[in-house]
């Protein structure tokens, strides 16, 4: 008891007989638990949390109030009005400044969201009173385009996947950016009948290859451009010789080239009988044995088959040919070296067109294995023409099975020779042969490597395939 004042005993009424009487620390803690329920709603309302409103809004049944109100609002006139005025830029569910709901003065100081406010107090205030008045300010979500850097044509005027900023070149005959414009690629069609290299689609008798239209190429043959190529071998190939210097050729002619090496079959229906020392190997394998007049004779024989003019005499010179090149005579022939060179690479400058040499001898060498027999794989014969790899000229067997005779005579320093369409000398030490067969050591099969024998010779290790000079093309 205080001194000084009086205590007063509270009124307690008795239960009629027979009942339960209430004590008061019952009533107290019932009032303490119906104040704090009601205390929790009145902040539920206030305060939602993120899982029911992700969103601050106003309590149902009120109206949040605009700018206008707020600057004439006394603080602590309304604790729910000032709660959510004095603390929008706050992430919703948050509690207010103050836990006893007071207005705190450093925030009302603080808070400056007048209309002429241009930047939001937070920059994650998603509902200022900026954005519903249109009184003006900074939009909650600015165009996010606005802080990208724009797109610069300039930069992309070869960009086939963004041409000139305008999109990507993705429609049929309009595949490539060029200067900003989408146009027809060439390489996508370097084949494509209906528009070739996009200069429009080929005649009737012909086909489309390597972007050129060109006459259509007798069975079992395949048409090749005409081009420059690198000739020879590098210094540091593996099983380089002394005769093969390197040096650039030009062939100014397309050609018409035999896919596979004359087989046994094709020798014996045009001339009636077999020279193979390998009978036994069957008729696809290549016919060998015969020599370089035997060859030009048959290349003769198939011209005047098929009504052409033949390019050799009885001596193999060549004749009907203004120029007194090879290149220049209608019928079948006998490739040059140059030209031989250039259909076995099929664009590559390595030892074989599958790659480069690993072994000089009769050791296992991958890439060799992939492309052609001999004397680690061959098992001492000839084995049928096209059971290994062509190369991108779609040509079988330029390595090994049977080595190839072409049509120059031998010359050492053939890189002395003119660079357009070389042709060696007119006289010589014998003719060449090329390729390397089922019995030669690696080295002997690569593309470069070179070989001679007399033009009467024989050997069953030495056939041939034919060419054409496609004269419609010229």
């Amino acid at each position: 008891m205080i001194p000084g004042t009086t205590q007063i005993a509270p009124k307690i009424h008795a239960a009629p007989l027979g009942q339960n009487r209430l004590r008061p620390e019952t009533w107290a803690l019932c009032a303490l638990i119906l104040a704090m329920f009601m205390a929790g709603c009145a902040v539920e309302d206030v305060w939602p949390s993120k899982r029911d409103n992700p969103q601050r809004q106003s309590p149902p049944g009120r109206q949040a109030p605009d700018e206008d109100q707020n600057d004439g609002q006394q603080d602590g006139d309304d604790p729910l009005t000032n709660n959510t005025t004095n603390n929008h830029g706050a992430d919703a569910g948050e509690p207010p400044d103050n836990d006893d709901g007071q207005d705190d003065v450093t925030d009302d100081a603080e808070d400056t969201d007048d209309p002429g406010d241009a930047t939001p107090d937070d920059p994650e205030d998603t509902d200022d009173a900026d954005d519903d008045n249109g009184q003006g300010g900074v939009p909650d979500n600015p165009d996010a385009g606005d802080d990208e850097p724009q797109c610069d044509p300039e930069a992309h005027m070869t960009d086939s996947m963004n041409c000139a900023c305008a999109g990507a070149c993705d429609q049929p005959e309009a595949e490539l950016c060029v200067d900003g414009q989408c146009v027809c690629d060439p390489e996508l069609h370097a084949e494509d009948q209906e528009n070739c290299a996009c200069q429009g689609p080929c005649g009737d008798d012909q086909e489309c290859s390597y972007g050129l239209c060109h006459t259509i190429p007798p069975a079992q043959y395949v048409w090749v451009p005409a081009n420059t190529f690198l000739m020879g071998s590098p210094s540091d190939e593996l099983g380089v010789s002394y005769d093969e210097a390197q040096h650039y050729v030009q062939l100014t002619d397309a050609l018409y080239v035999q896919t596979t090496e004359v087989t046994q079959r094709q020798w014996s229906d045009l001339m009636g009988w077999n020279p193979a020392r390998f009978g036994r190997c069957g008729p696809e394998c290549p016919v060998e044995n015969v020599s370089w007049l035997d060859a030009v004779f048959f290349a003769n024989t198939l011209s005047e088959s098929e009504g052409l003019q033949p390019c050799y005499n009885d001596w193999g010179d060549p004749i009907q040919s203004p120029t007194g090149h090879p290149k220049d005579c209608e019928g079948y022939r006998l490739p040059t070296e140059a030209e031989w060179e250039y259909i076995a690479r099929a664009g590559s400058e390595e030892a074989y067109f599958t790659g480069e040499s690993r072994q000089t001898s009769c050791g296992s060498d991958p890439n060799l294995r992939e492309a052609g027999w001999y004397c680690n794989n061959s098992e001492n014969h000839t084995q049928q023409v096209a059971g290994k790899a062509p190369n991108d000229f779609g040509l079988y067997d330029v390595h090994g099975n049977v080595a190839e005779w072409v049509h120059d005579r031998y010359l050492r320093d053939y890189e002395n020779l003119t660079m357009a369409d070389p042709l060696g000398p007119s006289d010589g030490r014998g003719r060449v042969f090329r390729g390397g067969s089922w019995l030669d050591e690696a080295r002997n099969c690569r593309a470069g490597a070179r070989a001679a024998a007399a033009d009467n010779s024989r050997q069953h290790t030495v056939g041939f395939r034919l060419v054409r000079t496609a004269l419609e093309d010229r």
